[in-house]
């Protein structure tokens, strides 16, 4: 080999690993692309739904341009679908659905929790139903299995009402982890926070039976958030909260939620 082939051949190299090179970066582009975290991030629903959905079909939520917190913008349903399963394994309905599948806020809740700092999740949630409903949410990966279900929490009727979840692996927060069984279990929580792709804000089971709620009956949902995990200092405030609102929810009836 002379050294002008051998300049030719070298320069042929440097260009087919470059291809290379750039393919794989397009390849780690669309890889981000697909899992969008945010981190903080609301949203606020400004001119529609955002795909969030109130089925697993993906019907889109009614979108309002008033009424929400502070006479905001936010997404509604009438009424609900009914209890389903059986025995153990009895779910209340599901009224919101934020799902990777639908691109629910472009993705901006789809990725590693825990890696991605996420501290905490929270949601406005409203209803005009004649006695308090227990709600509950439901965090699962982009599959919708496993899950972790949050501790019920009581709305009354007639205003809206902030749950914050803290994302840390506790009886006191998530009542079940699904199929990996019950808190606490840092090997389930680590697994599902790792891979968030479904957010689910629903009814505990045992509350609409197997008629669900009626279209007299409004439900709403506004202002779904991430937030950064708090300041090393605020850990412990957190953790106290978090314990003392679960001894008095604990009390209240404890639902599987599996959808």
């Amino acid at each position: 080999m002379n050294m002008a082939s051998g300049w030719n051949w070298i320069s042929a190299r440097i260009q087919r690993m470059g291809i290379v090179a750039c393919l794989l970066a397009m390849h780690g582009m669309v890889a981000c692309q697909a899992q969008s975290l945010t981190v903080p991030f609301t949203e606020v629903f400004a001119a529609d739904a955002a795909n969030w959905a109130i089925d697993a079909a993906g019907t889109a939520a009614s979108w309002n341009g008033n009424g929400g917190p502070a006479n905001g913008t936010f997404i509604s349903r009438a009424g609900s679908g009914p209890d389903t399963g059986f025995g153990q394994f009895v779910s209340g309905p599901i009224l919101f659905r934020g799902q990777d599948s639908f691109n629910s806020s472009a993705d901006r809740f789809v990725g590693n929790w825990i890696t991605g700092g996420v501290g905490s999740f929270s949601v406005d949630v409203f209803h005009n139903h004649s006695a308090a409903l227990l709600f509950q949410i439901r965090l699962a990966n982009p599959n919708n299995s496993p899950g972790a279900s949050s501790v019920n929490v009581s709305v009354s009727p007639g205003a809206w009402t902030t749950l914050t979840v803290p994302i840390v692996d506790s009886a006191a927060v998530f009542q079940t982890y699904g199929q990996l069984g019950n808190p606490p279990n840092a090997s389930a929580f680590s697994e599902i926070f790792s891979s968030i792709g479904n957010i689910q804000v629903g009814l505990a089971p045992g509350q609409v039976g197997g008629t669900g709620l009626g279209s007299s009956v409004t439900l709403g949902m506004a202002n779904p958030s991430i937030a950064a995990v708090p300041e090393p200092g605020t850990w412990a405030v957190v953790g106290a909260a978090a314990v003392a609102a679960g001894v008095l929810r604990l009390r209240r009836v404890r639902g599987r939620h599996v959808a």
